[in-house]
């Protein structure tokens, strides 16, 4: 039977939080980023009721142009509906979500009115309705809408409820980016994405130049997710020389900006002292502005933070609190570190089970960490039922995406021939592996190696 059971010592180094730094590259935005390109919008007013709303909104007298709005709506306005679901999606407004099906009750089945036409897709599209959404979005892409054609190409991108078809996306894009001068901010956001398809390769030639170039306009206009985009290519070298000092600069001018994945990076390269000056205090900044914006990267931070007791006072409580709205969000690094938090019992309750529940989460999502550590458990049977070749898999396959630990374990097994036939050879090369991903364990086992096997170090 292999013996799975590695020292505590050990074990403690794997079950522990962390993350290494890569900067994510995003393109589009969240639903309620984009509504705020509405307020782009030139709502012509049709008859006073709409003319005193608009008024009222313009003074932020949010109570008042709630009232007006809800009785015009009531006598069928469309330009009331649209204003309205403005307001209701921006987070303006008590009983939102019978308001939004009191909003939805009153549209005719095909409204003529472009301008609600996109707003009913973008409302059907936050409530995963996406048949809908694509039928009312391409009703109104069609007529001109740049909203309507920035989220129909991002619907054709990410194949949200439809065929994949980079091309149909990039025709869109460009319809938008057409339009820059009457939508500016929804031009960019579809430039944005068209830089993005540029940058790897998605229905066009990979284009590292032209992303560049895309990217660059935006972030002269003041766009901030043009600015950050652009600093992870320099950080990056992708068509590019490196340069982190303009890297740094764009994402200063992102954050300032209020974008919260620029926020999030700054909160990690303080965190983490990537080429800047090591700065918890600075850290915990970013990552509480980036979370009060809902920002996944930015619950995780400070989640790591509490976690480790760097820059406020520890608290694994806390700790946990941050790391499950993160993980609740679907971040596979949240749900890893949430899975150490259960498996050590360090501010809960100690749960292998839902230990293994959220690696299992994070290593669907390939995080090496969360399928180390599941494996480990599979091994020992630990919250789940105990499967030496699920163990090997889930091991093999953190090794295969260069993860230390996991390439030290595997160079383990081949070199004792448990579990695998005895391959001095392969231990050799995992643990080459490991080593030169700075694992100083599996560079003392080279050096016995070399000791006992001359030959093998030759090879």
């Amino acid at each position: 039977m292999v013996c799975w059971r590695l020292s505590i010592a050990i074990r403690a180094l794997y079950h522990k939080v962390g993350e290494s730094f890569v900067p994510i590259v995003l393109f589009g935005g969240d639903m309620k980023k984009l509504l705020l390109i509405l307020s782009a919008f030139s709502i012509l007013a049709i008859g006073g009721d709409i003319e005193d709303a608009q008024n009222a909104i313009h003074a932020k007298e949010y109570d008042k142009a709630l009232t007006i709005l809800k009785k015009a709506m009531r006598k069928g306005n469309p330009r009331a509906s649209f204003l309205l679901g403005k307001l209701y999606l921006n987070g303006i407004g008590i009983d939102k979500e019978k308001e939004k099906d009191l909003l939805l009750s009153q549209q005719s089945s095909d409204p003529g009115d472009i301008d609600t036409r996109s707003f009913l897709g973008l409302l059907y599209f936050e409530r995963k309705n996406y048949q809908k959404a694509l039928y009312y979005f391409k009703g109104s892409a069609e007529q001109g809408n740049i909203i309507s054609q920035v989220y129909l190409g991002e619907i054709y991108q990410k194949g949200t409820g439809v065929q994949q078809d980079y091309k149909k996306a990039i025709a869109l894009y460009e319809k938008a980016i057409a339009q820059g001068s009457s939508y500016p901010e929804a031009s960019i956001h579809a430039q944005n994405n068209l830089a993005g398809m540029y940058r790897d390769g998605h229905g066009v030639k990979k284009d590292l130049q032209k992303a560049i170039e895309l990217y660059e306009k935006g972030a002269k206009a003041g766009n901030p997710t043009s600015q950050y985009l652009l600093g992870t290519m320099y950080d990056r070298e992708e068509g590019v020389k490196r340069d982190h000092e303009k890297a740094m600069a764009l994402y200063q001018k992102a954050a300032a900006r209020g974008l919260a994945e620029a926020q999030s990076m700054l909160g990690t390269l303080y965190e983490k002292g990537v080429e800047v000056k090591q700065d918890y205090h600075k850290a915990l900044q970013w990552y509480q502005k980036a979370a009060q914006q809902g920002d996944a990267k930015g619950f995780n931070g400070l989640g790591t933070l509490c976690y480790t007791g760097k820059g406020v006072k520890q608290d694994y409580a806390k700790a946990a609190a941050y790391y499950t709205k993160a993980a609740n969000q679907g971040y596979a690094k949240a749900q890893t570190n949430l899975g150490i938090i259960y498996y050590l019992g360090r501010g809960v309750k100690q749960d292998y089970k839902k230990a293994a529940q959220w690696y299992q989460k994070a290593a669907e999502q390939q995080d090496p960490q969360a399928q180390h550590n599941l494996g480990l458990m599979y091994g020992d049977g630990q919250g789940v039922k105990q499967d030496y070749n699920k163990a090997a898999k889930l091991i093999r396959k953190a090794a295969e995406q260069g993860y230390a630990p996991s390439q030290l374990s595997v160079g383990i097994l081949y070199y004792k021939g448990e579990g695998v036939k005895q391959n001095k050879l392969q231990a050799y090369r995992y643990w080459v592996m490991a080593a030169q991903e700075g694992d100083l364990s599996a560079q003392k086992n080279l050096d016995m190696l070399c000791l006992e096997s001359p030959w093998i170090c030759k090879q």
